[in-house]
């Protein structure tokens, strides 16, 4: 099987923010979704879309729900792709491209946000981008 590639022009999980919030109109959402006035995002880190295919008669609910295959970005961390969902950007541009990073002569693990050293640093030192484009 190819490796599937993000579509970061396109259908990815770096799309959801901004058209969740109006910014960036897309033809991918749900019709349920795209004339909504409020959503709930449920993320369900590695469950991919073959995956509820395949399994489709023990997910009822989920296959019942509308939608299609998106991708996600590379690396596919949940670090990296959770911060590309807020913030709309690739990993190469929020700048967290897996689960541990040196900042300030230490170990930052970005999922627990704590260092070798204890608490983390101020979240905005690390990755300077608003969730959800601010609103």
């Amino acid at each position: 099987m190819d490796p599937v590639l993000p579509d970061y022009g396109g259908a990815c999980v770096t799309g959801l923010a901004p058209a969740l919030v109006g910014a960036q109109p897309v033809d991918w959402l749900p019709d349920p979704v795209a004339g909504a006035e409020a959503v709930v995002l449920l993320v369900l880190d590695g469950l991919g879309w073959e995956a509820i295919a395949t399994h489709a008669d023990d997910m009822p609910t989920l296959r019942s729900l509308e939608g299609r295959a998106i991708t996600t970005v590379v690396p596919s961390t949940t670090a990296s792709a959770l911060t590309s969902i807020a913030t709309g950007l690739a990993p190469s541009q929020h700048g967290l491209v897996g689960y541990r990073m040196r900042v300030d002569g230490s170990v930052l693990n970005v999922l627990p946000w704590r260092t070798d050293k204890g608490k983390g640093p101020d979240p905005f030192l690390v990755q300077r981008h608003d969730a959800f484009l601010g609103r």
